[in-house]
Order: structure tokens, then C-alpha cells, then sequence
């Protein structure tokens, strides 16, 4: 009996020596990171609970120095990168192009009651219209030069073009009526693709209509420009654009620029003349020749001296075909003497006009090569 109870009651005294040192042992470190992690969650939950006053419906703010100020990263901008260099063809030619002309800009406050040129820019159908009328002002009975440039939208751009493409390849005439019945003109292609031009007199002040189509009859080309002739030029409108510029000063310095406007003044006296506005432009005329004398070189003097002498003896009163006849003899006794050495330069002496000492250093003008002017549309690219 004695013997049988021994060994459970050894067991049981060694279980419990086993836990009286176990809960004498010291709490490891993850114990204690298990007892102090519920603490601090409480301590974490009470301290988001809002704080607010009795009678308060709404939390109070946090305080300042608990608010951090949120910094943005601005981020360094970078320069922009250079274009690339033009691409070099094979097949077209290395041609020095002249500098683009720089064009007048239009008056911004006053506006120009006078104007050399107006240009109309409008859009008729697929095609971008530009008309340019000199001068700003048509007067009857004086020539009128119409200039256009035609460009068509394209749809899908073009990598060489862009989203117009010049009207080129294709022979154009203009008809012109209105007042007047109507009359059609050939219509001049121009140097630059896209760009066309004609002249013509109008006899009688009012609209005109100037209708633009292809020599071969098809279609694809429906413009059709209104010109007022003796009136104000056209309004703008939303469709329809409207620039004026003012006429171009004569410079003293320019012999070119003179002669430009003195030409202009003959040819206002020749359309007048056997009317009542032929004493007008007469005195015009000369008045512009004396201008000229004023401030003529030492060495021409005496030439511009004649050329207002010459004029003074044309006659204003009397039938048209008086005035035009004496006009003809200043043209080939004076004019001619001054441009035949000048101008022309076949001449070397005309002291004793009409017989002269011809040039024997004169050259035939240059003439260009066919195909030397620049190619447009694909050509293939240069393979390095």
C-alpha cells in the first residue's frame, strides 16, 4: 500500500516545484512587448477620441504645433531640347533662296482713308483666297492690278506642305463685270507657287465682280471676289478679312522710287488729257518734277533742269490728241535722251541727240537655266 502510493506522489511534487520556478523566472522581452502592446493600443484609442467643451457639437481643432506644413518637391525644369537639323535631299538643288520680304503691317489705331493696297482674305470652298488690289482705291479709267494667292486645305497634312497646298500646274482666267459688261482676262502665274495675277481698267465707279476658273472648263476652282471701284473698300466681316496698307514714300535717295511716281503722274495726265482734270494733273506732274530737281545730284542737274522745262510746254487746254501729241515729243526728245545712257545704257553720249555714241561694253542680260529654281513636293533622302 505504502509502495504504490510513492510514485504519484513523487510526480505530483515535481510538477508543482516545476511551476513554482516557472513563474519565478523574469518575463522575456517579447512577454513584455505582448503585455505593453494593448496598453499602448488604449492609450493610441483614447488619445483619437475628439476632445470637446460641454454644450459642444463639434471637435475642437487640433493645435497649431500639432498640424505639419506639407512640403511639395518642385521639380527642376529642363531647357528644351534643340530642333533637329534640316534634312539633306539628293535630288534637290543646293539654291541660296532670297530672304522673305517683310510686309508692311496694317495700321492698328487710325485707319487708312487712303490706302496703296488692301487685301481681302477670305475661304470659298476648300480653297484659302487672298485678294490684293493695287492701288486700295480703284479710280475709273485707271489700271488696277489684282494679285491672288490660291491655297487648298488639305485633309490629311502633308509632311512637306503642311495643311495647305499651293495652287500650281493649273492656267486660270478672270472674269470681270458689273458695271460694265462682262470681260475675261488671263490670269499670270506668279514666281512664288500659289501666288497669280492681271490687270485691268475699269470705266465706271461701282462693285464689280471678279469670278476666277479654269482655262480647261472643270471644276474644283469656284472663287468669286466682289471690287469696289470709286468707293471704300469692302467691309470686314466674320467671313471675310479685311487689311489695309498704307502707300509707300518716295525716297529722295531711290532714283528708282522717283521714277516709279513720276511714271504714275504721266499716266494720270495721259487719261486725263482733253478733259477739265487735265490742268490738275499737269500741275501735279510738274510740281513732282521740280521736287525731284531740288535734290538732284550735281552730275543730273542739268538733265531733271530739261525734264521740267520739256513738261511746262505741254499743253492742257485743247483737244486730247494735242496734249498726247506733245507729250510723245518730251517722251522721245527727253525721257528717251536720259534713259538711253542712264537707264538702258546703250549709249555712251547723247550730247547730240538723236544720234548718240553706242555702248560697246554691253552685255545681253543673264538669263537662267531651265530647271535651275528649286523643286517642291518628295524627293528621296540623302543616305549617309
Amino acid at each position: 500500500m505504502s509502495v504504490s502510493l510513492r510514485k504519484p506522489l513523487s510526480l505530483c511534487g515535481a510538477l508543482v516545484l516545476g511551476a513554482l520556478l516557472l513563474g519565478a523566472a523574469p518575463a522575456t522581452e517579447e512577454d513584455e512587448s505582448e503585455e505593453a502592446r494593448p496598453a499602448e493600443e488604449t492609450q493610441k484609442s483614447r488619445s483619437r477620441r475628439p476632445v470637446m467643451a460641454p454644450g459642444q457639437e463639434a471637435p475642437a481643432a487640433p493645435p497649431p504645433s500639432a498640424v505639419r506644413p506639407v512640403t511639395v518637391k518642385q521639380e527642376k525644369e529642363e531647357a528644351p531640347a534643340e530642333p533637329p537639323p534640316p534634312l539633306e535631299f539628293a535630288d534637290e538643288p543646293a539654291v541660296a533662296l532670297p530672304a522673305p520680304a517683310e510686309e508692311e503691317p496694317a495700321a492698328g489705331g487710325e485707319e487708312i482713308t487712303d490706302p496703296g493696297e488692301v487685301r481681302y482674305l477670305t475661304r470659298k470652298g476648300n480653297f484659302h483666297v487672298e485678294m490684293r488690289v493695287r492701288p486700295g482705291i480703284p479710280s475709273p479709267g485707271e489700271p488696277v492690278e489684282i494679285g491672288w494667292r490660291l491655297e487648298e486645305q488639305l485633309l490629311i497634312p502633308d509632311p512637306y506642305l503642311g495643311d495647305r497646298k499651293p495652287l500650281s500646274g493649273v492656267e486660270i482666267l478672270a472674269t470681270v463685270g458689273g458695271p460694265e459688261a462682262n470681260r475675261t482676262y488671263e490670269v499670270h502665274a506668279e514666281s512664288r507657287p500659289g501666288h497669280f495675277g492681271f490687270t485691268f481698267t475699269p470705266h465706271t465707279a461701282g462693285t464689280y465682280r471678279i469670278k476666277l476658273a479654269r482655262r480647261d472648263g472643270r471644276a474644283g476652282l469656284d472663287v468669286e471676289m466682289q471690287l469696289p471701284v470709286g468707293q471704300p473698300p469692302l467691309a470686314a466681316s466674320r467671313t471675310l478679312e479685311v487689311k489695309r496698307y498704307p502707300r509707300e514714300g518716295v525716297d529722295p535717295s531711290d532714283t528708282k522710287s522717283q521714277m516709279r511716281e513720276l511714271a504714275r503722274r504721266w499716266m494720270q495726265l495721259e487719261r486725263a488729257a482733253g478733259t477739265a482734270r487735265a490742268a490738275e494733273a499737269h500741275q501735279g506732274l510738274v510740281e513732282f518734277a521740280k521736287e525731284i530737281e531740288g535734290g538732284a545730284p550735281p552730275h543730273a542737274k542739268r538733265a531733271y533742269t530739261a525734264l521740267v522745262e520739256a513738261l511746262g510746254t505741254i499743253p492742257t487746254q485743247g483737244p486730247r490728241e494735242q496734249t498726247l501729241g506733245q507729250m510723245d515729243e518730251v517722251n522721245f526728245q527727253t525721257c528717251l535722251r536720259c534713259h538711253a545712257a542712264a537707264r538702258l545704257e546703250f549709249a555712251t553720249d547723247v550730247s547730240n541727240w538723236p544720234r548718240y555714241t553706242p555702248n560697246t561694253e554691253l552685255k545681253p542680260p543673264a538669263t537662267m537655266e531651265s530647271g535651275s529654281g528649286g523643286r517642291r513636293g518628295p524627293v528621296r533622302p540623302v543616305r549617309k
